[in-house]
């Protein structure tokens, strides 16, 4: 299921007032947040493909990787820096041909660190 219909509108209708435009086709709703990053995994990866998270990261993405049958690579972040990303060089090195998302969260959980927009 896409989700009630007009739940579906409603959000179309938010983002439209956030000048983000989409169509009610484009949009899936679902029960949790836990659920849709494993549709989203399961939707840009195969069985055995790799996704970039930065560490620590929420403890639930190392079970929905398993779910989806996805490799984890991390980078650590640390609290010396405010857990802020690191210099590009670093996430270029940790991308491989395996590779096929780099997820991170802002704010971010568990670290509550909110990113920039240069990062």
């Amino acid at each position: 299921s896409i989700g009630r219909p007009e739940l579906v509108s409603s959000l179309v209708k938010y983002y439209k007032n956030c000048n983000i435009n989409f169509s009610a086709d484009q949009v899936v709703a679902t029960i949790g947040g836990c659920e849709a990053i494993l549709i989203a995994f399961m939707a840009v990866m195969d069985v055995g493909d790799d996704i970039v998270v930065f560490e620590p990261y929420y403890s639930n993405y190392a079970g929905i990787a398993a779910m989806a049958g996805v490799n984890i690579v991390s980078i650590p972040t640390s609290v010396e820096d405010g857990y802020r990303l690191p210099e590009k060089s670093v996430i270029e090195k940790a991308i491989t041909p395996k590779t096929r998302a780099i997820m991170y969260a802002s704010p971010g959980n568990p670290t509550g660190t909110v990113y920039t927009r240069e990062e």
